[in-house]
């Protein structure tokens, strides 16, 4: 009989995950990050905590409050809004738009 395959949050994400050479600054790990700004996750794969779920990789979403250290990031979807939390190391900061 053949074990039960896992299915937990880093599954088969051996190459989206990866990032060579680069380490987890300090001051990356405290970033002040506004409330309503918008930001793309970015996983660090060195800090484990706060991770979101691979799909949400290189998603924008709008960040709504903070709980902790972690901050309370909105995403929609198609079913409509989903909240969750992650950690500002996961996050970048969006660029503003310039006005033409």
């Amino acid at each position: 009989m053949a074990c039960k395959k896992a299915r937990g949050k880093r599954a088969k994400t051996r190459d989206k995950f990866k990032m060579k050479g680069t380490k987890l600054s300090v001051s990356r790990e405290l970033a002040e990050v506004a409330m309503g700004a918008k930001a793309q996750i970015t996983v660090n794969p060195s800090m484990h905590s706060g991770m979101p779920v691979a799909r949400y990789q290189g998603r924008t979403v709008d960040v709504v409050g903070k709980q902790g250290s972690m901050l309370n990031v909105s995403l929609m979807e198609s079913k409509g809004k989903k909240n969750f939390l992650v950690h500002p190391a996961h996050l970048t900061l969006a660029k503003k738009e310039e006005a033409s």
